[in-house]
């Protein structure tokens, strides 16, 4: 997962974090 052009690109930003936030609702149940 290429990290710079993700930073670079605040809708990809933005798409990290949902997904993110996501992982972290199915890890914590």
């Amino acid at each position: 997962m290429p990290l710079l052009p993700s930073l670079r690109d605040p809708a990809h930003l933005m798409d990290l974090s949902a997904r993110f936030n996501v992982m972290n609702r199915i890890i914590e149940g």
